[in-house]
């Protein structure tokens, strides 16, 4: 798309929150005495320091190694 260069990170069928937060790798335990804004500076602060060391592809190329979304509690494709 362009010179624009998108991260597309792999989210599960849950809270963008908790994917956020596995996906930085931010301990729920660290931040729960924070509150709402003070959680969310810790997440953000973590994302900016996000190292996108990613092969470096076509979205096309994306698109093609996509799999079928799957419902987990299911064991089946959605």
């Amino acid at each position: 798309l362009g010179e624009i260069t998108y991260n597309v990170l792999p989210c599960d069928e849950s809270t963008e929150w908790k994917e956020m937060m596995d996906l930085a790798m931010v301990e729920k335990n660290d931040i729960k005495k924070l509150d709402t804004g003070g959680k969310l500076d810790v997440l953000l602060d973590t994302a900016l320091k996000f190292n996108d060391a990613y092969e470096v592809i076509a979205y096309q190329q994306g698109v093609e190694r996509m799999e079928t979304v799957k419902n987990r509690n299911e064991n089946r494709p959605v």
